[in-house]
Parts: C-alpha cells; sequence; structure tokens
C-alpha cells in the first residue's frame, strides 16, 4: 500500500471520528487531541492491515450476506479498537440525540447495535470519498 493512501486513511479516520464523536452521543474520544491522533492510526493499521486478512478469511460469509458481512467485520474491528484504546467509547444513545438539523424519532440503539451504525457511516462515508479522491 503506498503510503499517500496511508496517509489519505488516516486523516479521513481522524476527520470522521471528531466528527462522530461531537454529533452522536454514540462514539466519545476522551482526553486531549492525541487520543484522537491515536485513535485514528490504530483505526488506519487494523483497515489496512487487519480487516483484508479477516476478509479473505470470512470470504466465504461475504457471499452469502451479499457483502453486507464487511460491515460486521468493521464494526468488529471499532469494537477491537474500544478494547484496547481506553480513550475510545462506543455506548447505546437515543436518535433524538444526535445533533443534526432535522429531527428524528426517538428511538433506542443499544450499545451493540451502535457498532454496527458506526460501522455503517465509516465504511459509506470512507467509500464516498474514495469515489471522489481516486488516484
Amino acid at each position: 500500500m503506498p503510503f499517500k493512501s496511508f496517509i489519505r486513511d488516516f486523516t479521513f479516520f481522524l476527520a470522521i471520528l471528531y466528527l462522530l464523536s461531537n454529533l452522536s452521543p454514540a462514539l466519545t474520544v476522551t482526553g486531549p487531541f492525541q487520543n484522537y491522533v491515536i485513535a485514528a492510526s490504530i483505526l488506519t493499521i487494523a483497515h489496512n492491515l487487519i480487516k483484508p486478512i479477516l476478509s479473505i478469511l470470512t470470504f466465504p460469509m461475504a457471499m452469502l450476506s451479499l457483502g453486507l458481512f464487511t460491515y460486521i467485520l468493521s464494526a468488529l474491528i471499532l469494537f477491537g479498537i474500544t478494547q484496547v484504546f481506553g480513550a475510545v467509547n462506543v455506548f447505546g444513545f437515543n436518535t433524538s440525540d444526535l445533533k443534526i438539523p432535522f429531527n428524528l424519532p426517538s428511538i433506542y440503539i443499544p450499545k451493540p447495535l451502535s457498532y454496527l451504525v458506526l460501522s455503517v457511516i465509516i465504511e459509506i462515508t470512507r467509500k464516498f470519498f474514495k469515489i471522489i479522491y481516486q488516484e
């Protein structure tokens, strides 16, 4: 993997962690800004080194689920990061607590499902930015 794409992924994960922690009560990164940098670097390494290996190992499940299992892998990686790095926490949340410009009905999302919701948001925005910034 070229160094340029590693830096691009790192800056993307840094931005998405910062935005999600400020817009959603589901994800918090406690402490100074250095914790965001550490969390983004761990997330970048996990997505670029660990996720391809797990994707190869779980290829049959991804084929059976028509690719939706990749979101479960991303949720597992996010869960691993919260276990390894204590400054990153994921909580259950109410959809009415989101800091967005429109109103949603109040639905409680439990903690295991919030890992999946956050990983879907991260993966969709990551794929969107990869389409925009193609090399």
